[in-house]
């Protein structure tokens, strides 16, 4: 074979089988060599996806993990803001027309119709002894002789009751005196099941304790009897301590005071015979050590008389770490 034909097989093989290094960018070019490549294998099929341009409906999926809001809560609207439907309100103002025609609001008093349950008539309201200042700073009570300057609550004043012989607790405050309207209203929720002013109770506690409800950790009902609480079905106190609380926001303890006697009725009993009867009737339940410790505990009861089971319940809080026990009624008896 000549050069010339040697050659031309040369060139012919070459052809077949071209040097890869040389040759230009065949297609498929979305495959580079990847010994130059500076990202990990497949980096080129899967390229990052924070450079990429915002897919149609990015908007409405926002990144999460940059987000202020809960996850879904684009998805779940706060449905407290959404508006009612006119309907909706129609319907439910037919509701109540017809509710009242059926079963008319009355006064917490004397049961004459009233725009709205759970409140008085003027003509009971004017008669309700609203206990306001001047005040004794301990147990509440109206200061004689200073009704002329009730305009001046910021007066820091006692009752010769409270110099001389100060109660257990720190102070007292009551929404009204025990007259007829306060009696008639303290017995239907005791003794009657009128449930109805249990908002309005709260809001006028809430009004008399408002000093010193800023300052408290806990609400404490008097408590009753196992086996009275067992005959009556309820305790008041209770349900007045959850109405303070929830208008208040103080969180209430219902279970945290036990009575471990049967007590008698204080009813008709002297004021050293309400003393002996109570003495060493109440304990602090088990578990309720540490939310009592160094705490202000505001003690609900339906009515105050002589102190003598606001003091008894006082005393028990305080043997079980409370720091100081504010005293908080909707009636209050007695004169200073």
């Amino acid at each position: 074979m000549s050069e010339t034909d040697a050659g031309a097989v040369l060139l012919r093989s070459g052809a077949e089988r071209p040097d890869k290094s040389m040759a230009p960018t065949a297609p498929g070019a979305e495959r580079p060599d990847k010994s130059m490549a500076l990202t990990a294998p497949g980096a080129a099929e899967r390229p990052d996806k924070s450079m990429a341009p915002t897919a149609p409906g990015a908007a409405e999926r926002p990144d999460k993990s940059m987000a202020l809001t809960a996850p879904g809560a684009a998805e779940r609207p706060d449905k407290s803001m959404a508006p009612t439907a006119p309907g909706t309100v129609r319907l439910r103002a037919l509701g109540r027309w017809g509710l009242d025609l059926l079963l008319p609001a009355q006064c917490l008093g004397c049961r004459a119709l009233v725009g709205e349950p759970g409140r008085l008539c003027s003509g009971c309201f004017a008669q309700a002894h609203l206990l306001a200042p001047p005040l004794c700073r301990v147990c509440g009570l109206p200061l004689a002789g200073l009704t002329g300057i009730s305009g001046k609550p910021e007066l820091d004043l006692a009752c010769g009751r409270c110099l001389s012989d100060p109660p257990d607790y720190e102070r007292a405050r009551a929404v009204f005196a025990f007259g007829d309207v306060a009696k008639r209203l303290v017995h239907d929720l005791k003794y009657h099941d009128r449930m109805e002013g249990r908002a309005s109770f709260g809001e006028w506690l809430a009004r008399a304790g408002a000093e010193f409800l800023v300052s408290a950790n806990l609400i404490v009902p008097v408590p009753l009897h196992y086996f009275r609480l067992v005959r009556r079905r309820y305790n008041q106190a209770a349900i007045l301590a959850r109405a303070v609380s929830e208008i208040s926001g103080v969180p209430s303890a219902p279970l945290a005071l036990k009575r471990v006697r049967d007590t008698k009725s204080q009813t008709g009993l002297s004021a050293e015979a309400r003393a002996r009867n109570v003495k060493g009737a109440f304990t602090v339940r088990k578990g309720f050590a540490g939310p009592l410790k160094d705490a202000h505990i505001v003690l609900v009861d339906d009515v105050l008389t002589t102190g003598a089971t606001a003091e008894a319940c006082t005393r028990a809080l305080k043997k079980a770490g409370a720091r100081e026990v504010s005293v908080l009624t909707l009636a209050r008896v007695g004169e200073p």
